[in-house]
C-alpha cells in the first residue's frame, strides 16, 4: 500500500510537471534567468501562504527553520540547481535531448541509494544504470559528431538528474530520521501525559514532520531561485533589456501557470514521493 502511494505520487508529479517543458519553450524569448525570476513572483507567495496556514505564527515557523540543518540547506540548493539546469538546457539544446538526459536519473539515484542510504540494488536496477549510461553516451557522442552546438546544453542538462538524485537522497534520509523522531515524540507525549497525572514536568509538544520539511525545501528553492536569477540580471546589467522581452500581459499569465500552479504542485509531489518509495524507484 505504501509503495502504491509513493508510485502514485511520483506519476502525479510527472503529469503536473509536463507543462513545464512547454512553458519554458513558449517563454524562450526571455533568458533562463529572467524566466526563473519572473516565475518566482508567483511561486514564493504561494509557498509562503502554505507555510502560514501550516505554522500559524512566526515563533513556530522559526522553530521549524532551526530544524533545517546543513542537510536541509543542501537539499534547498540541490532542488534549486536542478531548476537552473533544466531551464538553461532547454534553451541550449533540443527538448528531446533534455528529456532523454534527465530521464537518466535512475542511474544516479540508484548509486546514491547504494552508497549513501545503504539500500540494496536488485539486478534490474543495475541493468537500468547500465542502460542510462549507454543513453548518455549515445546522445553526447552523436552531438559531438553532428551537432556540437548542443554539447553545452547537454552537459548542463545532466546537472538536472544529478541534482534531483542528491535532493531525493537527502529527503529520504530525513524522512527515515523523522519517522524515528515521531516514535520518540509519541513516547515523550505518553510520558508527559503520565507526568501530568503525577505532577511531574511535561514534555514539549512541538513536532516537525515531512510536510514541514517539504515547505522549508520549497521556500528555499523559490528563495534561492529568485535571489540568484534576479541578482544575475541586475549585476550583469541585463535587466532593462530583459524586461523589454516580457510581453505583458500574456507572458505574466504564462508565468502564473508556471510558478503559481505547475511548480508548487509538481515539486511538492516530487518531494513527498521519496518518503514512501526508494529514490531509484521514484526516478523511474
Amino acid at each position: 500500500m505504501v509503495r502504491c502511494l509513493g508510485t502514485g505520487l511520483g506519476l502525479a508529479a510527472v503529469l503536473t510537471g509536463s507543462p513545464v517543458f512547454i512553458l519554458v519553450r513558449v517563454l524562450k524569448h526571455s533568458t533562463a534567468w529572467t524566466q526563473i525570476a519572473c516565475r518566482s513572483v508567483f511561486f514564493v507567495p504561494v509557498m509562503l501562504i502554505a507555510a502560514a496556514l501550516k505554522w500559524r505564527t512566526p515563533s513556530v515557523a522559526l522553530l521549524h527553520v532551526r530544524r533545517l540543518g546543513w542537510r536541509g540547506v543542501a537539499a534547498c540548493v540541490f532542488v534549486a540547481a536542478q531548476s537552473f539546469c533544466i531551464v538553461t538546457a532547454l534553451r541550449l539544446t533540443t527538448v528531446a535531448n533534455v528529456a532523454l538526459l534527465i530521464n537518466t536519473s535512475p542511474a544516479f539515484t540508484a548509486t546514491l541509494d547504494y552508497f549513501f542510504l545503504r539500500e540494496p540494488l536488485p539486478l534490474r536496477t543495475k541493468l537500468m544504470i547500465l542502460g542510462g549510461m549507454l543513453s548518455v553516451g549515445i546522445i553526447l557522442g552523436s552531438d559531438v559528431a553532428f551537432a556540437a552546438d548542443n554539447m553545452v546544453g547537454n552537459v548542463i542538462a545532466l546537472g538536472n538528474p544529478v541534482s534531483w538524485a542528491c535532493y531525493w537522497a537527502i529527503v529520504r534520509a530525513r524522512s527515515k530520521q523523522l519517522t524515528c523522531d515521531a516514535a520518540a515524540t509519541a513516547a515523550a507525549l505518553e510520558t508527559a501525559a503520565s507526568g501530568q497525572r503525577t505532577g511531574a514536568p511535561t514534555a514539549s509538544t512541538f513536532t516537525h514532520d515531512k510536510w514541514d520539511d517539504i515547505l522549508l525545501f520549497q521556500l528555499g528553492y523559490g528563495g534561492i531561485g529568485a535571489v540568484v536569477a534576479s541578482g544575475f540580471n541586475v549585476v550583469t546589467g541585463a535587466w532593462p533589456s530583459e524586461a523589454a522581452t516580457i510581453n505583458a500581459p500574456i507572458d505574466w499569465l504564462w508565468y502564473f501557470c508556471f510558478g503559481g500552479l505547475c511548480l508548487p504542485i509538481c515539486v511538492c509531489l516530487f518531494s513527498l514521493a521519496p518518503s514512501y518509495i526508494s529514490t531509484s524507484e521514484m526516478s523511474c
